[in-house]
């Protein structure tokens, strides 16, 4: 078991560097949508296709060796196998280095959801202007008098019977 403990320890290692280049490409993609650079959208896009594959990759190993070893991938038993005596006694920075994998994925998580707000907001934009060049766009829902919304808040009354 001390060989499956070193060889995750390394995948760990590896998936976090894998990781924190995944989160750097995702801030280059980020500054890529907001100038609208698609050259810059398409090497990134590429770039983390490749982490990507990689980490899917890792993850088929570490899911063995985990196996091998007698513990889930769930967060609960990987906590326990992680701060366990006997793991730590045969890789001591184990603990360290699970902290920094999961640390390393939220980074990717936040900067992911981040990116795809921006490009979802975007495409709800161009839609939007794509419709008012149709000439299908809906009248803006503003609000009239009583504060109800309303279609034809813009139009003024002039009398009252």
């Amino acid at each position: 078991m001390d060989r499956e403990i070193r060889e995750l320890h390394q995948v760990f290692r590896d998936d976090v560097v894998a990781l924190k280049a995944l989160t750097a490409l995702l801030r280059e993609e980020r500054e890529a949508i907001i100038s609208r650079d698609v050259a810059a959208l398409e090497r990134v896009t590429g770039a983390k296709g490749e982490y990507l594959d990689q980490l899917e990759e890792s993850s088929r190993v570490r899911d063995g060796l985990l196996g091998r070893i007698g513990v889930t991938a769930e967060p609960d038993p990987m906590h326990r196998f992680a701060s366990d005596q006997a793991t730590l006694d045969v890789v001591p920075e184990f603990h360290e280095t699970w902290l920094q994998l999961k640390d390393a994925l939220g980074n990717v998580r936040r900067e992911n959801l981040i990116n795809g707000r921006m490009v979802s907001r975007s495409r709800q934009t161009l839609n939007h202007l794509i419709d008012i060049l149709r000439g299908k766009a809906d009248a803006p829902g503003l609000y009239g008098r009583e504060g109800n919304k309303d279609g034809d808040a813009d139009r003024q009354e002039i009398a009252r019977a």
